[in-house]
């Protein structure tokens, strides 16, 4: 269905996460802007015009949802011909089913669109099988790809632990796992477990 495997963007972040120069004195705002830029940007070197709301660089303002669609424009009128890839991140641990719901609500309703990826975070690992089922529900699920990626931040040593689920027409197929976390001189760095 999609040419692009999504997991091939999840693992491209996870190995590039050493190029965005996180340390201890980046700001969450500063991190959160490295990651949607990446994303952004493999949509732009696809060939798709990415664009990105929820972020107000003016007066530094983040919203609790951020997304990104890739879109793909008719060279010769300019148009926007259909969305390629929706792309969301909710930002607000208690508010993760409404979250899920409202990504169902778009995939039903956004029935040109082929491709959707959202990250979340959530209390705990055990909340993802739960939050995975709700995805089940929706009338589209099994036309589209998801990609689903749940953070589980670890306040206390100022770690995350990333869950991806790649579901391609209704079943999944790939799961992958990476852990966030500073290294011994203060970098951010992500690697897969």
């Amino acid at each position: 269905m999609f040419n692009i495997d999504l997991m091939n963007i999840f693992e491209g972040l996870v190995r590039n996460y050493p190029n965005f120069n996180l340390t201890t004195e980046s700001k969450k705002n500063d991190i959160l802007k490295k990651e949607l830029n990446y994303i952004s940007r493999v949509g732009e070197i696809l060939g798709y015009s990415s664009i990105l709301t929820g972020i107000n660089d003016e007066n530094k303002n983040i919203t609790n949802k951020i997304e990104i669609e890739w879109r793909n424009y008719d060279d010769k009128t300019g148009v926007s011909k259909e969305v390629f890839l929706y792309f969301s991140q909710e930002l607000d641990l208690m508010q993760d089913i409404s979250a899920i719901m409202s990504l169902v609500n778009i995939i039903n309703n956004k029935s040109e669109t082929e491709a959707f990826i959202q990250i979340l975070e959530v209390p705990s690992k055990e909340r993802i099988n739960y939050l995975n089922k709700i995805l089940y529900d929706c009338n589209r699920f099994n036309e589209v790809d998801v990609l689903i990626i749940y953070k589980v931040s670890n306040p206390k040593d100022k770690s995350s632990n990333y869950y991806s689920y790649l579901f391609e027409e209704g079943k999944l197929i790939k799961q992958k796992n990476s852990h966030l976390y500073y290294d011994r001189l203060g970098f951010l760095k992500m690697r897969f477990v």
